[in-house]
């Protein structure tokens, strides 16, 4: 029986590198192990694939794996599972997210680390298993922590992120910076794509207590002009999300990854009232900026499972 290795709904490179690089060490160890993705991959994902010569998985939704043992990697929450998904038949879970409804009626093997990239603790369980991942799987990996870490800026990063592109780049040998550089400029390019398929690209759903259903979604760039320039089309499209996910709340944040500062995308007077409430910043012209606020991991859903758990706390 195969042994399915998926990663989150709307998968960045950390995600789908989790799955290819931990079904890689599991196959060492003797395990049917398959890695699979949860959702079409990025620009920047399809360009690291390609440089490394990977083939991109197979799609989650278009395999039946009701009766597979399942392993999650780089998330948890049950609003970012791949469709179809038995949770009775996830035996085992790793990540570097806070852990949101996720339960489990039996045992199961759980790895969680506060770091900047799940890639970085599959590296380590290489390390661990005394096994060298590929050239090809190290570059991936490699990739992941770089795009994840926003190349080692965003305060998700710790020293055993760096260490772990350390060891990984010892075995990939390329030019750390020049290669990220040249994944965010892929990601960045929306010129061909549907807005809605940008918001989508990197949308991730939370259940804050019992108060509030809240999407946010990001797009990370190098360059926030010309995303900015088509705000009131965002608008359009973000309200078509927020129906069709029956969302309480939809936070757009544009993030520039070059100036270090979130461009929230102001939906509608709910979302505005919330977002000045936790984050404080000031709209101007539908669109608050907070400077150095670039991770929603560790920046953007902390204060706000804090709004939603006591909710007469201004944190201004």
């Amino acid at each position: 029986m195969s042994l399915y290795v998926i990663g989150h709904k709307n998968p960045d490179t950390d995600s789908v590198a989790a799955a290819i690089g931990y079904a890689e060490l599991l196959k060492r160890r003797g395990k049917d192990a398959v890695p699979l993705i949860a959702g079409e991959i990025n620009k920047g994902t399809k360009l690291v694939l390609e440089k490394f010569g990977i083939e991109k998985p197979a799609l989650a939704h278009m395999i039946d794996f009701p009766e597979a043992s399942v392993v999650l990697v780089d998330h948890n929450e049950a609003g970012q599972w791949a469709d179809n998904l038995v949770k009775e038949h996830v035996t085992e879970l790793i990540d570097h997210h806070r852990f949101g409804d996720f339960s489990s009626a039996m045992p199961i093997y759980v790895r969680t680390q506060p770091v900047g990239s799940t890639s970085s603790i599959i590296t380590k369980m290489y390390q661990e298993c005394e096994e060298v991942p590929e050239k090809r799987v190290a570059g991936l990996m490699l990739s992941a922590i770089l795009t994840d870490t926003l190349m080692f800026r965003s305060p998700t990063t710790t020293d055993f992120d760096r260490d772990m592109a350390k060891y990984l780049n010892e075995i990939a040998v390329i030019d750390m910076m020049k290669h990220a550089g040249e994944v965010f400029a892929a990601k960045s390019d929306i010129s061909d794509m549907p807005l809605i398929d940008v918001i989508n690209k990197d949308f991730k759903e939370f259940h804050f207590n019992d108060h509030a259903k809240v999407g946010i979604a990001v797009f990370e760039t190098v360059d926030a002009t010309g995303p900015l320039a088509r705000k009131d089309e965002f608008v359009t499209e973000l309200a078509k999300v927020k129906q069709s996910n029956k969302l309480d709340y939809l936070l757009f944040a544009i993030v520039d990854i070059v100036k270090q500062v979130a461009n929230f995308i102001i939906l509608s007077e709910k979302e505005q009232e919330l977002l000045e409430h936790v984050f404080c910043g000031k709209v101007v012209d539908g669109v608050m900026s907070i400077e150095g606020l670039v991770s929603r991991k560790k920046q953007m859903v902390p204060p706000l499972e804090e709004h939603f758990a006591n909710h007469d706390e201004k944190h201004c």
